[in-house]
């Protein structure tokens, strides 16, 4: 029987109201793009040809589907792009609101309470640059819109499984 490696992916946003102590949980599911694909490979010979830098949010009134050709999000949310946190991607992620494990890669971005305050927020891309970007690792759609403001601080994680078949 052929090996094959399966890639999944899920991404969950931790928002904590700062005032409250309330924390929201919102999950989604993402595609690595072929752009993606290629980063991976290339990561695996340490040979990689372009980096990922920062995840930006946006809203798809459509929530329209994922695509292995998407560079960014459908609708870029205005002052949504933030850079990934020191020490990611990483494995075996040991923050407590994220999954864990040996063959799940992790990226976490997080935004403070003056960052990222948008009204409805239903996807995100990990991509080369912030501002303008060329290329995604991933694009992700979340089960449900949610909204940030600033009375909340927000944990952005993206999970990449990989598991031999």
């Amino acid at each position: 029987m052929e090996d094959k490696m399966l890639l999944a992916g899920i991404c969950v946003a931790v928002r904590r109201n700062k005032i409250t102590g309330r924390i929201d949980k919102f999950f989604g599911k993402n595609i690595v793009t072929n752009a993606g694909d290629q980063y991976y490979a290339e990561a695996t010979c340490n040979s990689e040809s372009w980096s990922v830098v920062g995840m930006r949010l946006g809203w798809d009134p459509a929530s329209a589907d994922v695509a292995k050709a998407d560079t960014d999000v459908n609708s870029f949310l205005t002052g949504t792009q933030q850079l990934t946190d020191s020490g990611y991607p990483k494995t075996n992620d040991d923050d407590g609101d994220n999954v864990s494990s040996v063959d799940i890669v992790s990226w976490r971005v997080s935004y403070g309470s003056s960052a990222a305050n948008v009204t409805s927020i239903s996807e995100l891309s990990l991509v080369d640059n912030i501002t303008s970007p060329t290329k995604a690792l991933c694009h992700a759609v979340f089960a449900t819109a949610f909204a940030k403001t600033s009375d909340d601080t927000l944990k952005v994680f993206v999970n990449h499984q990989f598991s031999g078949t």
